[in-house]
C-alpha cells in the first residue's frame, strides 16, 4: 500500500507534528482494515494507493484514535462505492444471497428496496 498526504492537508492553528500524527493514524487505519480484509480472502493480493487530500479537525474530538477509525471507515466506504455491499450468506445456506439464480442484476452499488 502506498500512502501519501497532499501538500494542502495542513490545519490552521495545529502544529505540523500534530497534523502529521493524525495523518499517520489515518494511514494506520487504512492498513489495518486492508490487512483484516486480506485474512478473509487468503492469497488475495491488491495494490492500493491512498492520497489524503484534506482533513477536518475539532479541538476536542480530533485525536489519533479517531483518525485511525476514519482510515478504516474510508476503506469500507471506498470498497462499497466500487463494488457494492459485501455478499452475505444466510445461516444454513452455502450460497451467498447475491449468487442466487433468481437474483436481479444490480444497476447500482445499493440493492433495490
Amino acid at each position: 500500500m502506498e500512502f501519501e498526504t497532499a501538500d494542502t492537508s495542513t490545519v490552521p492553528g495545529w502544529s505540523a507534528a500534530e497534523v502529521s500524527e493524525l495523518h499517520e493514524a489515518f494511514g494506520c487505519g487504512v492498513r489495518e482494515e486492508l490487512e483484516e480484509l486480506a485474512t478473509l480472502e487468503p492469497g488475495t493480493t491488491v495494490a492500493v494507493s491512498v492520497v489524503l487530500r484534506s482533513i477536518k479537525v475539532h479541538e476536542v474530538d480530533s485525536h489519533p484514535r479517531a483518525f485511525r477509525h476514519a482510515g478504516r471507515q474510508a476503506v469500507r466506504n471506498a470498497l462499497l462505492e466500487a463494488y457494492g455491499p459485501r455478499p452475505t450468506t444466510w445461516p444454513g445456506w452455502s450460497v451467498p444471497v447475491w449468487e442466487w439464480p433468481c437474483s436481479r442484476p444490480r444497476t447500482s452499488p445499493v440493492w433495490p428496496g
